[in-house]
């Protein structure tokens, strides 16, 4: 026997509900990755820059818009979720592979692709797949998900200047469910011709020539 549909009001609430436990998960995963990496900053002060980058989603959630659709389909949530937790677990630790200075710009340049790609979408940035609305301008004339590309850099850089084994596991589990949420995100905006469009024109989504 077929469900019932949800009544609009029931799904409003639900709705408000998700984007306010969403935006409540990220404050207190990123107020735990501060007060981890404020721990040992006196020796390797060179850690702090990864709170630039994951307070910058922090913040972006919390400005978010409303969506025009979003998926209803709990694996989407989950790997958003999942994805968005698991760089907020890493820890400083181990020798640092690079110069610290050459892993710092690795973070800041990160960090500047993901603002750029941000103010590009205005409040269109979200958690789950959702349309807030296809944006062509920017990083996007060139990569169809420069934040996420923003991410990779940064995440790269703080793992070379602190390689040990966990960290390495959850940048690499994050990774990939990064590119799941990728093709969520595709698989949504499909339907959008505007999105078609520059599907059609963008052929790289996060790593030019590559991917």
């Amino acid at each position: 026997m077929a469900k019932a549909p949800l009544s609009a009001d029931l799904e409003r609430r639900l709705s408000r509900l998700t984007d306010l436990g969403e935006r409540a998960v990220c404050v207190v995963l990123y107020a735990t990755l501060v007060v981890r990496v404020a721990a040992i900053a006196r020796h390797s002060p060179w850690n702090l820059v990864i709170l630039a980058p994951q307070g910058l989603v922090v913040l972006f959630m919390i400005l978010r818009r409303r969506p025009l659709a979003m998926t209803t389909r709990p694996w989407d949530w989950f790997v958003a979720l999942a994805a968005l937790t698991l760089p907020m677990l890493v820890a400083p630790g181990g020798v640092s592979l690079i110069p610290p200075l050459l892993g710092v710009a690795m973070v800041f340049s990160g960090l500047a692709l993901s603002v750029w790609a941000t103010v590009s979408l205005g409040r269109s940035f979200g958690l789950a797949a959702a349309n807030r609305g296809v944006v062509k301008s920017g990083p996007y004339r060139v990569l169809r998900h420069p934040i996420y590309a923003g991410y990779l850099l940064s995440d790269l850089g703080f793992l070379l200047m602190n390689p040990i084994a966990r960290n390495l596991v959850l940048y690499a589990l994050a990774l990939f469910l990064s590119l799941a949420r990728i093709r969520a995100e595709e698989a949504l905006l499909a339907a959008d011709p505007a999105y078609a469009a520059l599907r059609a024109k963008v052929r790289d989504r996060l790593v030019p020539w590559f991917y």
